[in-house]
């Protein structure tokens, strides 16, 4: 092994006695190993100076670095205080919602009583009714109804039904030989017109003269904006095509559309599906009356129930067809011709968006008024958490 190949193991102390010897010897007598060794030797320190640790100056960075090592698992810097902290922000979270169902189901026995007693209302004055109808029948019964009262609930409601549909096929016949046609008309008309208020007024009246009214009406315009109008007029058909064409003249057309729909058949299926209801509910009422038992009553209520909603829905069909094609509607839109030689105005721009932002401010100041009562409503979900965090922290700094 050569002299320059144990120089490092002469540095560190790892050769024999004789042979450091002969190569302190010749590190004494040649000046260029000497400048080796010392770059060897300073490059080792430099080596342990990186590795080493960086010492702790000072009491307070001996603490800090004491703390750093020795953080519990509670410390909401850690990890698992981290994930703690969550867990516990969840299981709050959860039981509000917990919370909200009980009030959820005290709303929704609520409005079941308010039903129920709204159907024991109805039942009670239909058993009053015909307590009131059996005081105005004869005394003896016809035949084929007398042994209504002592037959067991099943029975009597099967012949109830069977008689109530007998009853609505004899009183009735299946249809009617000639229907009243109901057509629903309606119609949509734009228009230019030389001045807006007048053809709007001018409409109003043909409205009126026909028979019918304004259902609504608006209006729009502005110093950098045309003046437009929008109404809805109901008329009655027979005359829906003479306020078309009264419409038609007040100015320039620029588009039109009609629509006619036959609901005819539809109109007499609801009647017709009327006409069996009420007779069902005449055949509910009387088994009321012969009722004994207390479950009988409470069946019998809850089907008379049913079918009065049924009632109440197709009677409110048959008169929202019946509004529809006894009235006709007519969409009509106006807007007012530009006149030569005057000009759109661009005034007022500065006072709309100064208008504008004032709004957008008022809305703003509105929209954090409702944060912060929100969030003091909620404080007792969210304070708890922030407190309990607030508190260790500090108590962590403090140790």
């Amino acid at each position: 092994m050569s002299l320059r190949d144990d120089l490092k193991a002469y540095i560190d102390g790892e050769l024999s006695a004789d042979r450091a010897e002969e190569v302190r010897r010749a590190i004494d007598a040649d000046p260029q190993l000497q400048k080796e060794v010392e770059q060897l030797r300073f490059l080792g320190l430099e080596i342990r100076r990186l590795a080493a640790e960086p010492a702790v100056n000072g009491r307070e960075a001996a603490l800090a670095a004491v703390r750093r090592s020795s953080r519990p698992w509670w410390h909401p810097f850690s990890p698992a205080g981290r994930f703690a902290y969550a867990g516990a922000l969840l299981v709050l979270l959860l039981g509000f919602a917990l919370m909200q169902r009980p009030l959820r189901s005290q709303f929704l026995a609520a409005t079941v009583a308010s039903e129920s007693a709204f159907m024991d209302a109805g039942a009670e004055s239909a058993k009053m009714e015909s307590g009131g109808m059996a005081g105005r029948m004869p005394a003896e019964a016809p035949a084929d109804q007398a042994p209504a009262a002592n037959t067991p609930y099943s029975k009597g409601l099967v012949s109830g039904k069977s008689r109530s549909g007998a009853g609505t096929s004899s009183a009735t016949p299946p249809e009617l030989p000639d229907l009243e046609r109901r057509v629903i008309q309606t119609g949509s008309l734009s228009l230019r017109v030389e001045n807006l208020q007048a053809a709007l007024e001018q409409a109003e009246a043909i409205a009126n003269a026909l028979g019918g009214y304004v259902e609504n009406q608006n209006d729009s315009g502005s110093q950098t904006q045309l003046p437009r109008g929008n109404m809805t007029l109901r008329v009655k058909s027979v005359h829906f095509s003479d306020a078309m064409n009264q419409l038609r003249a007040l100015g320039e057309k620029l588009s039109e559309s009609t629509n006619r729909e036959d609901i005819t058949r539809q109109y007499a299926d609801i009647e017709g599906r009327l006409r069996a209801l009420r007779a069902e509910e005449e055949s509910y009422v009387t088994m009321l009356r012969a009722a004994k038992k207390v479950g009988e009553l409470l069946e019998i209520k809850e089907r008379l129930g049913y079918v009065r909603q049924e009632l109440e829905s197709f009677e409110s069909q048959r008169r929202a067809l019946a509004n529809l094609s006894t009235l006709s509607t007519i969409s009509l839109s106006m807007e007012q011709r530009v006149k030569p030689g005057q000009p759109e105005k661009g005034e007022g721009w500065a006072e709309d968006t100064w208008s504008s932002a004032l709004n957008a401010l008022t809305s703003a100041g509105r929209f954090l008024g409702r944060l912060v009562i929100f969030v003091f409503v909620f404080a007792p979900i969210w304070l708890p958490p922030v407190l309990l965090f607030w508190w260790l922290a500090k108590r962590a700094k403090a140790a």
